[in-house]
């Protein structure tokens, strides 16, 4: 996970440059200057893209660490459930009712924040870049769908990484 910081911070950093850096307009007198002005016009549009992708890898990037933060909470329960006056006979349910609490969000919230993070968890170690998903068009919303569709999604990526159909209860009539 280590390495996801420094992508974050990486991306962050990026981020930051290419904000910083904004030309005024050139000032259109003559037919050089309009060129000028144009190819600007053009640069600025490039640079407005690559922000938007420093700023959609970022936020994948975000929502992995969240793995880091469970991690780190279940670690921690499994410290608190060895004395019996905290009462905690789940660390797994701990962790996420601690999440919950802290984050102060529903149960159906805390489940879709971690399972798109467990996705694109399993999508970083198997080799993706946060940038490569940004660049094939993912969003952060992407990893929230139906099991169904992201199965779909997952065998275009990776075809050997899909779960088997589910085998039919045949009914036989006598």
């Amino acid at each position: 996970m280590h390495s996801k910081t420094s992508e974050i911070s990486d991306a962050i950093s990026d981020l930051s440059d290419l904000l910083s850096s904004n030309d005024s307009p050139i000032k259109i007198n003559s037919e050089d200057s309009a060129k000028d002005r144009i190819l600007q016009w053009q640069r600025e549009e490039s640079r407005f893209e690559k922000i938007i992708m420093a700023a959609e890898s970022y936020q994948l990037l975000h929502l992995v660490s969240l793995v880091e933060i469970y991690e780190e909470v279940f670690h921690v329960g499994e410290g608190l459930s060895l004395d019996p006056k905290n009462n905690i006979k789940n660390v797994k349910k701990w962790g996420i009712e601690f999440m919950r609490s802290v984050l102060n969000i529903n149960s159906k919230a805390e489940q879709r924040n971690r399972l798109g993070c467990e996705r694109l968890r399993d999508l970083f170690n198997m080799g993706i870049t946060s940038t490569q998903l940004v660049q094939a068009g993912c969003r952060k919303c992407d990893f929230f769908v139906k099991k169904e569709y992201y199965n779909v999604f997952l065998s275009q990526v990776n075809p050997d990484a899909t779960p088997p159909r589910k085998k039919r209860k045949v009914v036989c009539e006598k």
